[in-house]
């Protein structure tokens, strides 16, 4: 008896765990569907969800300024010469050296002057010579002129005073041209700075014998310095002399506000580019041609205007919209912007001063939405 009834009471023992975890299903699932159902038709029942957190800005108009790309090109200037040698000679002084700054006028080469002031005393010699001969003749010739008259005298005695006063007055002028071609070799002979520079290159040093034509010393003027910035050719029909450039010198660490002076006429056709310039009214003292510049140059200035991070701006094909704050609760705003430099946009219309405007980019905000403003103060 003991026996069989064992297994018995380990079926029934199996079948009423199962129902009891079959009852167990079918009451959390009645939970959830009842729970859902709750929520679906009976709002005030369902959880309260927290409003979305935002960051918000007050509307305040300020200027905004347009600018171009970054442009770079480097320091150069309009004075740089070769002064080349005007007369043959030998060199007698050749002080400066490659790095030399020199100032107007200064020497740069003297030559040696023995040659030309001989050529100069002769032909001053020359020149009283027949200053004295002509004004003889011409004495010669008043006297014949008053015999003539008197039938005293032929006129080929006439004629003959008349040539000897024509043909001295004629070698006194040529003289006289040789003698300042001779002073002008004279002053050849020492070559000054024509404008402030620095010495880039020296030819011949002192001893040397310098030829008509060759070069003597290499100047490059350290007045009158530019910018020359190298633009592509898609922007440069934004650019015109007059607007503004933020220049800037990196060796230096130096920038400066100038003007755009000129805008190159023509292209560059290996690298399809153009160029404009602009003059540095007064330049640092270490800054030298050929250092390496760049310059964005103000397009525009727009006074006033609101401006906002890029990412507070929504929009489609059509339209473009803001999230104003206002009692708690975001409202679509329909605004034209303009886009600026460092990831801004410029709000043009749409919106009035004061305004609070939501900068956070969370897309769950819909508009009359409430909303929590983190940074919210009383205006």
């Amino acid at each position: 008896m003991n026996a069989s009834r064992t297994p018995s009471s380990r079926r029934s023992l199996r079948r009423a765990l199962g129902l009891l975890a079959l009852a167990g299903v079918v009451i959390v699932t009645t939970w959830s569907a009842t729970d859902r159902l709750s929520e679906r038709f009976s709002p005030e029942a369902a959880r309260a969800v927290p409003p979305p957190a935002v960051t918000t800005i007050s509307a305040e108009p300020t200027r905004a300024t347009f600018y171009s790309p970054v442009y770079r090109g480097s320091i150069e200037t309009h004075d740089e010469t070769t002064i080349s040698a005007r007369i043959t000679a030998q060199v007698l002084e050749s002080p400066l050296n490659a790095g030399d700054r020199v100032g107007e006028g200064e020497v740069l080469v003297r030559m040696d002057t023995d040659e030309t002031r001989l050529e100069v005393r002769q032909r001053e010699a020359a020149d009283q010579r027949l200053d004295g001969e002509r004004a003889t003749a011409q004495r010669n010739l008043d006297r014949q002129q008053d015999l003539f008259a008197r039938d005293l005298i032929p006129e080929s005695e006439l004629d003959d005073a008349r040539q000897r006063v024509a043909t001295l007055e004629a070698q006194l002028r040529e003289n006289r041209s040789a003698l300042e071609l001779a002073r002008k070799r004279l002053e050849y002979t020492t070559e000054r700075a024509p404008f402030t520079a620095q010495v880039r290159h020296t030819h011949v040093r002192p001893g040397d014998l310098a030829v008509s034509g060759q070069p003597l010393i290499e100047l490059v003027g350290l007045e009158g310095l530019h910018a020359v910035l190298r633009v592509p050719e898609r922007d440069i029909l934004l650019l015109e002399p007059g607007l503004d450039v933020e220049l800037t010198i990196p060796a230096l660490e130096h920038t400066v506000t100038t003007r755009l002076d000129r805008v190159h006429p023509t292209l560059d056709i290996s690298r399809r580019s153009g160029s404009f310039e602009t003059r540095l009214i007064d330049p640092p003292e270490a800054l030298r041609p050929g250092m390496a510049a760049q310059a964005r140059v103000v397009l525009e200035y727009l006074d006033p205007v609101i401006r906002v991070p890029a990412h507070a701006v929504w929009g489609d094909v059509d339209n473009q919209w803001i999230y104003r704050l206002e009692d708690g609760r975001a409202y679509r705003t329909e605004v034209v912007t303009r886009s600026l430099p460092n990831g801004e946009r410029a709000i043009l219309e749409g919106i009035e001063p004061g305004d609070r405007i939501i900068v956070t980019p969370d897309r769950r905000i819909r508009d009359g939405m409430p909303v929590h403003a983190v940074d919210d103060s009383p205006r």
